[in-house]
């Protein structure tokens, strides 16, 4: 898997699971840059350009504050849908 970007920014994961590990690597052997934001260290660190050891969600606060961008407020909701059989016996 290669990642034809010129910069991956990696959020909040371990970089261990296959194949979006590979994608920053691919951006790198192909000239990119990667951001890595995570709590913890990564095996990617050491290769990135930036790196914010601190929770996504604080970070894109931040991030969209200073361009900005206002952030939507969230709201959940669920659809459920219900079928009857032609006999009206399963639900």
């Amino acid at each position: 898997l290669h990642a034809r970007s010129d910069l991956v920014i990696a959020m909040g994961s371990s970089m261990r699971v296959n194949p979006a590990c590979q994608m920053p690597l691919g951006c790198l052997m192909n000239g990119g840059k990667i951001v890595m934001i995570n709590l913890q260290k990564t095996q990617v660190d050491e290769s990135a350009a930036l790196i914010i050891h601190d929770k996504v969600d604080k970070v894109i606060q931040l991030l969209m504050k200073k361009l900005e961008i206002p952030i939507p407020d969230f709201r959940r909701s669920y659809r459920l849908k219900v079928f009857l059989s032609q006999d009206q016996k399963q639900v």
